[in-house]
């Protein structure tokens, strides 16, 4: 393979904060290694790093209108979804700026907020990586599922033509020979595919890395993890939050009240449920938010596996996080788990969404030893998630945009 290296600028508005920011941070740092004239433009900067380029104070401010005006309209459009959405009707980017840059290529990852509307995004002529985090290039303005008011063929109101100029423009996009698409999952690579059946040779799958040297396995004893903790018994971790419906946080208490299972929950936040299980013999113990990177690193290595309910998933940080510590995945059947969870060596993966299967699953690990999953977790990461083979696979696609450019 020739060398080539195109010269490359990543969008993102954040590169800290939220999934989708942290998740371009790792794949700028994945990169950075291989293309040194590599540059990352965020609107929020949380980095010392020179290569990491932020919006001048002006743009911010305008962006924050763009941003209130963007959550309204949103909010008028679908009221009754309370997940993430996003117009992208306006934008402090503009397509002739970026046409005229020195970069070769456009990496752009989550761009709302007010960074950039569809429509410039559309008239942008220079090679385009979309890297999608979710589902949001296939929906209106829903990042995972798509609108509940199915209004598209309504094209008498304006809510209805905001949202098919929404899907119009995407698929404009989406047409374009010199837009390529990355997805974290198989899943949302085939919907894609059958969407826009003529993008096919422009869509593929690249995970999301994980540093193997940052993650690592890292015992430490259970007690100084939570001071009430027994030993020799397992516990389970779950980090997805209690507020999103989306993380499922509701079925895996249904779950867990019906088991009886011998083991006990950790959670990361304030949780005030104590006990679950039929003769609540299931101890919940919540834990602050972890901060230091080899405290993580211990809770994942002491777990006898990590929880992941969700009912829809891009490519779940904490999932690739836990595995490159050795630590097993318990969850549904879901886009963003089935290509990383391989029943019986990495993890357990219950039909979605069957509380009993997802309860079976949990006692059924319970009873196994860790030592049956921690290799096989560890190496699945190692040899499909780390730095190298993730810098490859985009290296490859970014050899083959720029000669086909």
């Amino acid at each position: 393979m020739n060398n080539i290296y195109p010269s490359i600028l990543l969008i993102s508005n954040s590169n800290y904060s939220g999934g989708a920011a942290r998740a371009a941070t790792r794949i700028f740092d994945c990169l950075s290694e291989e293309y040194k004239s590599l540059k990352f433009l965020v609107s929020q900067k949380s980095s010392t790093n020179k290569q990491v380029i932020e919006i001048p104070l002006t743009k911010k401010l305008i962006k924050a209108l763009y941003s209130r005006v963007d959550y309204l309209i949103c909010r008028y459009l679908d009221p009754s979804n309370s997940g993430w959405k996003t117009g992208a009707y306006f934008g402090i980017l503009r397509a002739r700026a970026l046409n005229n840059a020195e970069f070769d290529i456009l990496n752009m990852h989550w761009i709302g907020h007010g960074m950039i509307s569809l429509g410039e995004i559309n008239k942008i002529k220079k090679p385009i990586v979309f890297t999608l985090h979710d589902e949001w290039m296939i929906n209106s303005i829903a990042h995972f599922g798509e609108t509940k008011n199915k209004i598209y063929s309504e094209n008498r109101s304006l809510r209805s033509w905001l949202l098919n100029r929404s899907l119009k423009l995407k698929k404009e996009i989406l047409s374009k020979k010199n837009v390529f698409v990355v997805t974290l999952n198989s899943d949302l690579r085939q919907k894609l595919i059958e969407l826009y059946p003529q993008a096919k040779s422009r869509v593929f799958t690249i995970p999301n890395p994980v540093n193997i040297n940052n993650f690592r396995p890292l015992n430490k004893k259970i007690t100084l993890i939570h001071p009430n903790l027994t030993p020799n018994r397992p516990f389970l971790l779950y980090l997805g939050g209690f507020e999103d419906k989306r993380k499922g946080w509701d079925l895996l208490c249904k779950a867990l009240s019906d088991s009886s299972a011998n083991l006990d929950l950790v959670v990361v936040g304030e949780c005030t449920i104590r006990n679950l299980g039929l003769n609540s013999q299931i101890n919940v113990f919540s834990v602050e938010k972890i901060i230091e990177l080899d405290s993580l690193c211990e809770i994942y290595t002491a777990a006898h596996a990590v929880l992941i309910p969700s009912r829809d998933e891009g490519l779940s940080l904490v999932a690739t996080e836990a595995l490159s510590c050795g630590t097993p995945i318990i969850g549904f059947s879901i886009q963003g788990l089935k290509d990383i969870v391989i029943n019986g060596k990495t993890g357990l993966l219950a039909n979605a969404f069957n509380v009993e299967d997802l309860k079976n699953s949990i006692e059924t690990i319970a009873l196994t030893t860790k030592e049956q999953f921690h290799k096989n977790c560890r190496e699945f990461a190692v040899n499909n998630l780390s730095n190298i083979i993730v810098r490859e696979k985009y290296k490859e696609l970014f050899e083959k945009v720029f000669t086909d450019a």
